[in-house]
This record gives C-alpha cells, sequence and structure tokens, in this order.
C-alpha cells in the first residue's frame, strides 16, 4: 500500500510537471481545485517541485487546524532545506524568520484580515480558502501571475511604515 501510495504521489508530481508545461506552451491557463488537507499538500508538493522563490499573503485562518499546522511547520522545514526563499510574507512575527528565509511585512490584523491564503510562485498563484471546507486553487498562468506580482509589490510598499512602527512599539515593550 505505502510502495503503492508513493507510486502514485510521484506520478502525480510527474503530471502536474507535464499539464503544467503543455499549459504554458500552449498558453492554456493550468487550473485546479482540490479540497481539504489533501489539496493544500498538493500545493506544497508543487511549491518544492517548482523550487522557485514564493509570495505569501498569509490568512490568519490557517492556524486553526491542528493537522494543517503540523503540516505547515514540515514544509516550511523542507522549503528551507532546498533554500526556497518566502520572499516577503505578511502575517505576525515569528522570531526566527533568517534561520527560515522568511521576510516579512506586519500589519495589524485589522488591515488584512483575509479568510483565503494567496501563495504567488513560478507562473502559478494559489488560493487556498480556510473557511468552512478548506479548499486550494490554484492557477497557472504567466499574467495572472504577473498581476498578483504587481498587488504584492504594491501592498509590500504600502506597509512598509507601518511594519517598521510595529517592529519599534514592539521593541519599547
Amino acid at each position: 500500500y505505502e510502495q503503492a501510495k508513493d507510486t502514485k504521489s510521484a506520478i502525480d508530481g510527474v503530471l502536474n510537471k507535464l499539464v503544467a508545461d503543455f499549459n504554458m506552451y500552449s498558453s492554456t491557463p493550468g487550473f485546479r481545485i482540490v479540497e481539504g488537507i489533501d489539496g493544500v499538500a498538493e500545493l506544497y508538493e508543487d511549491i518544492l517541485n517548482e523550487q522557485q522563490p514564493i509570495k505569501l499573503i498569509r490568512s490568519p485562518e490557517d492556524k486553526n487546524n491542528a493537522k494543517l499546522n503540523k503540516m505547515v511547520l514540515n514544509q516550511i522545514e523542507e522549503q528551507r532545506k532546498l533554500g526556497i526563499f518566502i520572499e516577503k510574507t505578511i502575517q505576525q512575527t515569528i522570531a526566527y524568520d533568517k534561520e527560515r528565509l522568511v521576510e516579512r511585512h506586519t500589519v495589524p490584523l485589522e488591515k488584512l484580515n483575509i479568510p483565503a491564503q494567496i501563495v504567488i510562485y513560478a507562473n502559478k498563484v494559489a488560493f487556498t480558502a480556510y473557511k468552512e471546507t478548506i479548499i486550494t486553487t490554484i492557477i497557472e498562468n504567466k499574467a495572472v501571475n504577473q498581476t498578483f506580482e504587481i498587488i504584492f509589490e504594491l501592498l509590500w510598499g504600502l506597509t512598509s511604515k507601518e511594519h517598521q512602527d510595529l517592529l519599534a512599539s514592539e521593541k519599547s515593550h
């Protein structure tokens, strides 16, 4: 059973890459919707396979599931081992960002309390909604990716001063 499971996982990874390559060259966007923890696992596997820096706009909803929390910590460690740098992240401060290859901006939760997380990587954008049922949508399209890169950079620039103010207030306490 375990061997069959590992084989299926390997085949799925190869097939996903072949479909992605086909879609990229045929200008047809790749589009996948997967449910539950398995969908998050599929996204994480794709991120590791791509081995490209990621940009993350984090949802605070991701920490409401114990199984998912463990998976997130494992994923971060695997990304670190592969040198996959999370270019910029908007989430609560974690003391060991440098070790984990994370650069972040922290903003007050009320300013960016989004119910779905956004991951921008390779030529893809993935959304994981955490309310009720966990659903992950992965879109592979250069124009969509570039659009979200621009939106991300705008958010990053707009939050710079606020991030510095929050860090300064934390140091003074």
